[in-house]
Parts: structure tokens; C-alpha cells; sequence
């Protein structure tokens, strides 16, 4: 049987990194209510003060992509000038699609229903014993 190695751990960057992770989830677990509040806070912040610097951000982003699809760098042929795409555009757009697909429904499935529960449709109550009996049918039809 031949033998396993594992990689070795660079201590250099895991242990700095292991002490910052612990740092930040220790008092978010030893204090959950002052961390909500303060997290609270934190997202509340982002959203309302700093909300048009994702806008621009992402319009900036989508520019530079159409400055690089449309200008001197869009004919450029990756692997150099004669090489060949190893699947055809129609093969692309599918695993595009499946990709996609592929990492919506883990999420989908297991958060639905919480979704349905606490704010479901057509009047019923949040949260109430209708709600969580909606959420659990209504995920299924999709």
C-alpha cells in the first residue's frame, strides 16, 4: 500500500490566521446579543451610508469589462494565435447553465422553506403553524 503524505501546514500563515478567526468568533459567541447589535449596526451602515459605493463599483466594473471585451484586448486569442476552444459555444452556455443551476439548489433547498415560513404568501400569518405547513408544500413546486 503506498504511503500518504499530507501537505505540510505553513505555520507562517495558519496560525496568524487561526488566531484572528478565533478572535472575531469567540466574542460573537460568548456575547450573542451585544454582536447582533453591533453587527446590526454595522450592515445598517453599509446599506443606508455606503449603498451608492457598491452602485458605482459595480458600474465601474461592468465599463472596464466592456473597455476590455470591445477594445484592442477583445480579439486577443487565449493560448495564442492558434489555438482552438476545446468546446463550442452551445457546450459552453449549457455548463454556464448547469453551473449556475448546480449552486443555486443547495442553497434553495435547504433555506425555502425558512423563506415561505416567515413571510409567506396570501395573507396567511408569519411564523404560525399555517406558515411553516406552507413553506414545507409550496418549495416542492418548484
Amino acid at each position: 500500500m503506498p504511503e500518504m503524505r499530507s501537505a505540510p501546514i505553513d505555520k507562517g500563515v495558519f496560525w496568524p490566521a487561526l488566531v484572528v478567526v478565533l478572535s472575531a468568533i469567540v466574542p460573537l459567541i460568548s456575547y450573542p446579543e451585544a454582536s447582533a447589535e453591533i453587527l446590526g449596526g454595522v450592515l445598517d451602515f453599509i446599506k443606508h451610508q455606503l449603498g451608492f459605493l457598491f452602485l458605482w463599483f459595480t458600474f465601474g466594473v461592468f465599463c472596464v469589462l466592456l473597455w476590455f471585451a470591445f477594445g484592442r484586448y477583445g480579439s486577443v486569442r487565449f493560448g495564442g494565435p492558434d489555438a482552438r476552444p476545446e468546446f463550442q459555444t452551445l457546450s459552453w452556455i449549457g455548463m454556464l447553465f448547469c453551473a449556475g443551476i448546480g449552486t443555486s439548489l443547495p442553497y434553495w433547498a435547504t433555506i425555502e422553506w425558512v423563506y415561505y415560513y416567515q413571510a409567506p404568501p396570501f395573507g396567511i400569518s408569519p411564523e404560525s403553524a399555517e406558515a411553516a405547513e406552507w413553506g414545507a408544500m409550496y418549495g416542492l413546486f418548484h
